[in-house]
């Protein structure tokens, strides 16, 4: 906890860790064993002055090492033509509930015409482009 005061003290003087005191610090913090002060108070030091790129890497090393190492199955890469890449998704609406009738769900400029599959069935939606069936 002292060498990380000692550390957040020369951040804020504006000199630079070295690779092995920024993972230090970082094992410090990832440890548990930093306050949310010191934490802020590092991270704010070394954002205000900007990190090099052995403070960055020395974080890195220790994020690594304290990381949870999971094994997964490699993904297979599936090729998109160029019609499949421009196509947007088709997005289909959500059915309605059973309890209520169809015509609750269209807008009341919908007219519902009687057609030879039914009553109340639809014999072409608006705007589809089709005739009579």
């Amino acid at each position: 906890m002292d060498q990380l005061k000692a550390l957040i003290g020369k951040v804020a003087t504006g000199a630079a860790l070295t690779r092995d005191e920024a993972a230090s610090a970082f094992d410090v913090m990832m440890s548990g064993e930093a306050t949310p002060s010191q934490m802020g108070g590092l991270l704010m030091a070394l954002r205000v002055r900007g990190e090099t790129v052995d403070e960055i890497t020395g974080a890195v090393a220790t994020m690594r090492a304290k990381m949870l190492k999971v094994s997964a199955q490699p993904m297979r890469s599936t090729s998109l033509g160029p019609e499949e890449t421009r196509r947007a998704p088709t997005i289909f609406p959500p059915a309605p509930p059973l309890s209520l009738p169809a015509r609750a769900y269209l807008s009341p400029s919908t007219e519902i015409a009687r057609s030879p599959r039914g009553p109340g069935r639809p014999t072409c939606w608006p705007r589809s482009g089709c005739a009579s069936i």
